[in-house]
């Protein structure tokens, strides 16, 4: 196997993206845990790393944050700011039609190429 599994890693990541979601949403532990089914102390120790949710909570978690279950899994490769510009930005694509999107694309291209040269023509060094 390529790949190793850490539980202890596994439940602290699931635990800062749950707290994140949660706070981003700007619901409490206890709200959460109310429209979940759970006790407070249980979202308490999930968000803290020290539980492991069964499939069924893992549902109700999500359907208590009205996210898709699978966003409590989103936590591999991007900071929290990260999460929130794409989730930010998915808002808003969502809304626009085929044609929109591809000129939002489009523009976002040209904003990465302006800003790659843009820091390709600045001296090594402007001391004075």
């Amino acid at each position: 196997m390529s790949g190793s599994y850490d539980p202890e890693k596994f439940r602290r990541d699931l635990g800062r993206q749950l707290r994140a979601l949660r706070r981003e949403s700007g619901l409490t532990q206890a709200v959460v845990a109310k429209h979940a089914e759970i006790g407070n102390e249980f979202v308490s120790r999930l968000e803290n790393g020290q539980g492991s949710p069964s499939l069924d909570t893992l549902g109700r978690l999500a359907a208590a944050l009205d996210i898709p279950v699978s966003e409590l899994f989103q936590f591999e490769n991007e900071s929290p700011t990260q999460q929130r510009t794409t989730k930010r930005l998915m808002r808003v694509l969502n809304r626009l039609g085929e044609e929109e999107i591809d000129l939002v694309l489009r523009m976002a291209e040209q904003v990465a190429r302006y800003q790659s040269r843009s820091s390709q023509d600045l001296p090594e060094s402007s001391c004075a």
